[in-house]
């Protein structure tokens, strides 16, 4: 008896995923170039694809996302029960043509972008964990293999995953005539596993007869006599391969391989479904350490005002999404001197809002003692180059006012932008200088003004003038009279709304 299995390897390539909705399955297209030919006397066809007709008297794409394969609107020729001078001119009815194109062209990207955004909508259902989802995890990898394996009638199946170093195979799931050892083993050698290399290329191996095809190194040859590999890979990279074994010897067909590769597509789905779960639970857990540091944050932040008969005091710091980089505060000396300070520290997101709390920090420690505004930025000045590794930057208005006498002597280090506001104008008190931390040496210089009834100061931190400079605003005397210029005798709350309402 001739036998009809044959004793080689067989290959099975993945077939390409369906292609994008077109318009061409749309009835209206059809009766649309029916109507312009009825009306027009002119041969308009929706074609796809390449024709092999004689080349058209006019024709244009229908286009999407930049494609050209999505059709093109053609006119064939003049329909010939009509009489010549009953059909419009080619010249008239191109154009029109061309604008029924453009109309085609635009329900085509519409229909694109839903077909794409529904598949995104689909993949936008939240990922939950449940309490048991470790085992839940091992549980469905064994039910999915077994699934799969028993769909062909296959006696067991197995997982076998890629490490880190990509260079060993080990099983991670298993399910049937396995042994339960086979998990505690090392990871199987990559190199010189030929089978296992051609699925993670992409090709489904089908292997009828173990016996006579010992050299591609199937795990379990020893128990069983044909088997099936398929890659098992997420969209991105491949996760390693997965093995469906017979006892007997047998033939998988091409039902039998989509059959397995859809198992590996779920075991992939799985993994996947677990790596995001993990992700999820750990951004989770991060944003409550954030929203919990961003509280704090503002916690230290003044929320009373100063009573201090003739003086207002208000301020605002712009709550970030994450960790605020700068702040605002005040405070009474015990010899009656109002303190102002506006702080901004430099660098990434969390770097930035560690500096801010040090630089808030050291200026209340400091704030301690007898001191002018030059000594406090000093003096924070060598706490930043001390306590750090020569990468930490920060900018600071730290200033003092006299409630009695209205003299306000301050320094700055970095840039912080103030300004003296009255009825006559406003004109800016400040100089950009160092950052704190650039440099040992002190380079910092104190200023000294005074500020009568009826002035309002005003501080503005980098992050505020960043924002301006973004919306092509320059601060300057103008910009400030236009803004606050018909309310200076209102409260400071009023005046401080409407700058919020502009720099935010």
């Amino acid at each position: 008896m001739r036998k009809t299995t044959p004793c080689y390897l067989k290959l099975h390539n993945e077939s390409k995923p369906a292609p994008a909705p077109t318009i061409s399955s749309l009835p209206s297209v059809e009766k649309l170039c029916e109507h312009f030919t009825s009306a027009l006397g002119w041969q308009l066809e929706y074609q796809v694809g390449v024709d092999e007709k004689a080349s058209p008297l006019w024709q244009q794409g229908i286009t999407a996302d930049g494609s050209d394969t999505n059709g093109r609107l053609v006119i064939r020729g003049m329909q010939q029960s009509r009489a010549a001078n009953d059909r419009e001119s080619l010249a008239a009815v191109e154009q029109l043509a061309g604008s029924i194109a453009e109309v085609l062209s635009e329900l085509h990207r519409t229909r694109r972008a839903l077909w794409k955004r529904e598949a995104e909508l689909a993949a936008s259902v939240p990922v939950t964990p449940r309490q048991d989802e470790r085992e839940h995890l091992a549980e469905t990898l064994q039910a999915v293999l077994r699934a799969g394996a028993e769909a062909v009638e296959c006696q067991a199946a197995a997982a076998y995953l890629l490490d880190d170093a990509t260079s060993h195979l080990k099983l991670r799931a298993a399910w049937g005539e396995i042994p339960w050892e086979r998990l505690l083993e090392v990871g199987r050698p990559l190199q010189g596993s030929a089978a296992d290399l051609e699925a993670l290329v992409g090709h489904a191996v089908v292997i009828e007869d173990t016996a006579m095809l010992k050299h591609w190194r199937l795990p379990e040859e020893e128990q069983f006599a044909s088997a099936i590999c398929v890659p098992i890979a997420s969209p991105s990279a491949p996760l390693g391969t997965l093995w469906v074994f017979s006892r007997e010897p047998r033939g998988f067909d091409a039902v039998a391989s989509n059959v397995v590769e859809i198992t590996a597509g779920r075991v992939a789905a799985e993994l996947d479904r677990w790596v995001l779960l993990n992700e999820g639970m750990r951004s989770k857990r991060m944003e409550r350490e954030l929203t919990d540091a961003v509280g704090w944050q503002l916690s230290r932040l003044p929320t009373i005002a100063p009573a201090i008969d003739g003086w207002q005091v208000a301020g605002w710091t712009s709550p970030a999404v994450g960790l605020n980089r700068e702040f605002h505060d005040w405070s009474v000396v015990p010899d009656g001197t109002l303190s102002l300070t506006v702080g901004a520290a430099h660098g990434s997101l969390v770097e930035a809002g560690l500096t801010a709390a040090m630089l808030h920090t050291a200026v209340k420690d400091h704030g301690c003692y007898r001191h002018r505004p030059l000594d406090m930025v000093d003096r924070v000045n060598q706490t930043f180059w001390t306590s750090s590794a020569g990468d930490q930057f920060a900018d600071l208005f730290y200033g003092m006012l006299e409630p009695e006498s209205g003299e306000l002597e301050f320094a700055v280090a970095g840039r912080m932008v103030a300004f003296l506001l009255d009825v006559n104008g406003a004109r800016r008190v400040t100089h950009d200088s160092l950052p704190l931390g650039t440099q040992p040496e002190s380079t910092y210089c104190s200023q000294g003004h005074n500020v009568p009834p009826g002035t309002a100061l005003i501080i503005f931190s980098e992050g505020a003038m960043k924002t301006l400079e973004a919306k092509s605003q320059v601060l300057n005397n103008g910009l400030l009279m236009q803004w606050l210029g018909g309310c200076l005798s209102a409260p400071v709350e009023v005046l401080l709304e409407r700058l919020v309402e502009n720099v935010r």
